[in-house]
């Protein structure tokens, strides 16, 4: 490669250009935005990149076109897997376009919070996706005072702050409340989290389960989003009740408390279901294969990762958003507990 297209020796985005065929602003466009390439050219400029070792100055390409290249992703504090999915392929789909997930945690209060938002910020993301985080007033300032491109995911709040990519908490109680009563359960006890999206579950499964003739449920109340020893020590404790005050059927709000309590119950010497049901949130990978299976509600992390993309790019793009709030949906999966 001749001498003028090298800086002090480095590999440059000219001779990335030369070896792919293409010129140097093609090579640009593959690392920027890669949306914009057919297919075949951006499969010969990749190898161009591997092959040459370029490394793109993405600050840069960012400074002249007033992008960081980098999205803001902030997660619960503790989440156990339970966004793993979304998380993964977010972070795969956003590379595939040029751009980098940070990642932070959304603390167990309105402050913590508040203070990563700020670092966040001042790193200039080009837009904040928060997945399963409750809004306070100062947090909502924050982020519309932003002006950058916002995803709430894993919800679908009433007064959302702009695009929405998720489900309905409240719906979900509905559809356990609903599955209760075509079980034939009298007697529900939960094992719940704490927040926000816990109370709209709770309001929902309550109602369906009150315009019903069917009592208030009884509730224990854990940290989100509750744990295997939490659910096994509950179910214990409801071991050593009568069986005219236990409870026939235990919905958890999520899988891990719902496996701890089917191992707890079982360990009791309770048969499930017959004894007493359970159910659980969020199917993850060990709901299938546990004995008794464990019937819960699933929830397609891929999807909602791709939707949150989509609704980025498009909204990234200059052009209004055909549809900001997505719902996507939920399933319940009837199982072997209950």
């Amino acid at each position: 490669m001749s001498g003028d297209a090298r800086t002090n020796g480095k590999i440059t985005i000219i001779d990335v250009a030369r070896m792919a065929g293409v010129s140097p602003s093609t090579v640009s466009r593959v690392i920027n935005s890669p949306d914009l390439v057919n297919s075949e050219t951006r499969k010969k400029v990749k190898k161009a990149l591997d092959d040459t070792g370029f490394v793109p100055n993405l600050l840069a390409g960012g400074l002249s076109s007033k992008r960081s290249r980098t999205v803001a992703l902030f997660i619960p504090s503790v989440a156990f897997g339970l966004f793993d999915t979304t998380i993964r392929v977010l972070v795969q789909e956003m590379a595939a376009r040029g751009y980098q997930v940070l990642m932070g945690f959304g603390g167990r209060s309105d402050e913590e919070f508040n203070r990563s938002l700020v670092m966040a910020l001042a790193r200039q993301p080009d837009a904040i996706i928060t997945i399963g985080l409750a809004y306070y007033p100062e947090t909502r300032k924050r982020l519309l005072d932003a002006g950058i491109p916002i995803v709430q995911a894993w919800e679908r709040p009433k007064n959302p702050v702009e695009m929405v990519a998720g489900f309905s908490h409240e719906e979900v109680g509905e559809a356990l409340g609903e599955h209760a009563l075509r079980m034939g359960y009298k007697r529900i006890h939960l094992l719940w989290n704490a927040g926000a999206k816990g109370s709209l579950m709770r309001f929902g499964l309550s109602r369906i389960l009150l315009e019903n003739g069917m009592p208030e449920p009884s509730i224990e109340i854990f940290p989100f989003p509750g744990n295997f020893m939490q659910g096994k020590n509950a179910m214990k404790g409801i071991a050593r009740l009568g069986e005219d005050k236990r409870p026939d059927c235990v919905i958890c709000a999520s899988d891990w408390l719902a496996h701890g309590a089917i191992v707890g119950g079982l360990g009791a010497g309770m048969k499930i279901p017959e004894d007493i049901a359970v159910t659980g949130f969020g199917d993850l990978d060990f709901a299938e294969g546990i004995e008794p299976s464990l019937t819960t509600i699933r929830i397609d992390g891929e999807k909602i990762a791709c939707q949150i993309v989509e609704l980025l790019m498009e909204r990234m793009s200059g052009k209004p958003v055909r549809q900001p709030i997505v719902d996507l949906g939920f399933e319940l999966i009837q199982r072997q507990s209950g």
